[in-house]
């Protein structure tokens, strides 16, 4: 399966063709800390990178590139910049974080080492209680389904 970028509204694919106009793809770090700030840059709501995940080179400004012959890779620190947004997701990056962002992101942004922690820690609790949210539904699926069966097989009242 061709690599195609992550990117809002760029439908550019890791193919040879690609190669040859100079568009070159880039995974996301392996760093958390830098990884997330990649997230945020894209304003993708929900989205999380995974292992294949990539950005094409267009949505880096050119002096974020180290080009040795054929090489091409990104400087350490790099951060996506160059994105062509929807009206609504193009006002001021303060109004942004306020509207359009929840608080895990929000206190990411800030950016120093003890915001990262707290933020983390946000994502880590907004997770569980996601993941908690699911367990819930599944089984009260499940319960209301055995207590259906046990109406029909054994004549047992329907009472909820």
């Amino acid at each position: 399966m061709k690599a195609h970028c992550a990117a809002f509204n760029c439908t550019l694919r890791r193919m040879i063709d690609t190669r040859k106009v100079g568009i070159t793809f880039h995974r996301f770090p392996k760093d958390n800390g830098l990884n997330r700030k990649w997230e945020v840059a894209l304003r993708r709501e929900g989205f999380a990178a995974s292992v294949e995940s990539v950005l094409c080179s267009k949505h880096f400004k050119p002096d974020e590139f180290e080009r040795a012959g054929e090489i091409c890779r990104l400087r350490p620190g790099a951060i996506p910049s160059l994105f062509n947004f929807l009206a609504h997701l193009r006002r001021s990056r303060c109004k942004l974080w306020r509207v359009y962002t929840p608080l895990s992101v929000m206190v990411l942004a800030v950016g120093s080492m003890n915001d990262y922690k707290i933020g983390a820690r946000v994502l880590s609790l907004e997770k569980k209680k996601r993941n908690a949210q699911v367990r819930e539904k599944r089984a009260k699926t499940t319960i209301k389904a055995l207590l259906k069966w046990c109406c029909v097989e054994n004549s047992m009242n329907w009472k909820l």
